[in-house]
């Protein structure tokens, strides 16, 4: 709000200042005109040192105008740079450390987390007790703000974590680099991010070169590849900013060819498959199961059908797990889970059902 005012107030001295500046121009050489003319009538000059002094004076005021706009970009420009510098100078709160050699177990381990946002009282996370084994796949329900996106948040060292809470096999997670840490774990996060380049440069992105064999497997995985070739330049395709000209499922499947591309231990899909249909999810989700031998699977999911068959599934309430199991446990439970699968069952058949009626 601050930063609006002050360019309101600029723009407002600017449409007063400018047409101020171009006015004294004019008068300048209208003085000088009808000044100059008495002269000549008089006798006091001649026409030709008239004439020349008339293009002299229209010859300095425009380069004096442009000197005035100069100095009003290099301000403008000088206090840029500040804002930026500020940036550039600000020191991370994260505590890093030296990289140390990777654990050959990534398994993951909670052990009683509690998370507090900075400056919170109130805690995100609450007595998170659980293992995941590397090469298994968990899958994580809840109600928005249960703290879903939070708890994988944490993997990504985007906060301070206590010590003693997340373990990384049998290191704790503030052991690790932060580089470390980020290269073991990869995410397709809720609101996709596409550069202003190619398709395939969007999707090779962990490379400096493009693989471009490897491009077109991903995209195979994430269910991509056929309507890319339905574009005149295929995978040359430009994006417009933050992948405007494609859908959101084309969006979320390019990002999800982007991590199958850099492949990293662990795969998190953070409500990665909302804007897709059901069929090309299951396709996907087909390609992800085919993964799991070296890859460990973390999903995120207001969907039940993108989490059934995940090995573990906990259900989150109030920043604490209430309810965890396999889909079948689940069920069988009663909960809350139960529940929310119950309700979308009666949905998808009355969507089918309205379907077959139209």
């Amino acid at each position: 709000e601050e930063n609006f005012k002050e360019n309101m107030s600029l723009a407002k001295t600017q449409s007063m200042f400018f047409p101020v500046i171009r006015f004294i121009g004019s008068l300048s050489s209208i003085l000088g005109i009808v000044i100059g003319t008495r002269y000549v009538l008089d006798g006091r000059i001649s026409l030709g040192s008239f004439v020349a002094f008339i293009n002299y004076l229209e010859m300095l005021v425009w380069p004096m105008m442009a000197m005035g706009f100069l100095i009003n970009r290099l301000q403008q420009g000088a206090a840029s740079v500040d804002r930026i510098n500020k940036v550039f100078d600000e020191e991370s709160d994260l505590h890093d450390t030296e990289a140390i050699p990777t654990p050959a177990d990534l398994g993951i381990t909670f052990k009683d987390l509690s998370f507090y946002y900075p400056g919170e009282k109130r805690p995100a996370l609450r007595d998170i007790n659980l293992h995941i084994p590397q090469g298994s796949s968990l899958g994580i329900l809840g109600k928005t703000g249960s703290g879903k996106t939070t708890l994988v948040n944490l993997f990504l060292r985007l906060y301070n974590i206590e010590p003693g809470m997340l373990f990384i096999g049998d290191k704790d997670i503030n052991e690790l680099s932060i580089k470390q840490t980020r290269d073991i774990f990869g995410i397709v996060p809720q609101d996709n991010f596409l550069f202003s380049t190619t398709i395939e440069k969007n999707i090779a992105l962990s490379d400096r070169e493009v693989n471009e064999e490897k491009v077109l497997s991903v995209a195979k995985e994430a269910a991509l590849h056929e309507e890319v070739l339905e574009f005149p330049d295929q995978y040359k395709t430009y994006l417009g900013e933050r992948g405007v000209n494609l859908s959101g499922g084309q969006r979320q499947r390019t990002s999800i060819a982007r991590l199958l591309y850099k492949a990293p231990p662990v795969l998190i899909l953070d409500d990665a498959l909302s804007a897709v249909d059901t069929k090309t999810e299951e396709s996907i989700l087909e390609h992800l199961d085919e993964r799991l031998d070296h890859h460990t699977t973390i999903a995120i999911s207001h969907r039940i059908s993108t989490l059934k068959n995940m090995d573990h599934i906990i259900y989150m309430d109030g920043g604490r797990i209430v309810e965890e199991g396999t889909h079948e446990e689940l069920l069988a439970l009663g909960g809350s889970y139960a529940e929310i699968y119950e309700r979308q069952l009666l949905e998808e058949r009355i969507e089918r059902d309205d379907y077959v009626h139209a």
